[in-house]
């Protein structure tokens, strides 16, 4: 999860200069091509997380996790039922696409 997680944030962090030197003096065109790359990656690792935390809780169920897995698990699977991707802090991700989709920032 940690190298995917790294990969992804290096991904990002490429897309965005990529779209800063194709517009390097129009901030207007950098700010809505940013937006729609940091909305593309927060709905990606929403994604990820959701899927993460089905697979954990399945193994939980069939016996496959023991001791402080158990713990891990059941913390993130509180998390996600509170609307949290678990490995991020404090972020309401799902509440941030429900007002970014409102604003109609989603293309």
């Amino acid at each position: 999860m940690e190298d995917t997680s790294i990969r992804i944030s290096y991904e990002r962090e490429f897309k965005m200069d990529e779209v800063e030197r194709k517009y390097p003096y129009d901030y207007f065109m950098q700010g809505l091509f940013h937006q729609d790359i940091e909305n593309f990656y927060t709905e990606r690792e929403i994604e990820t997380a959701k899927k993460q935390v089905e697979i954990e809780s399945y193994m939980l169920q069939n016996g496959m996790l023991h001791g402080q897995e158990k713990e891990i698990v059941n913390y993130n699977i509180q998390k996600i039922a509170e609307n949290v991707v678990p490995w991020w802090e404090e972020t309401d991700a799902w509440k941030l696409s429900e007002l970014l989709e409102k604003n109609n920032l989603f293309i």
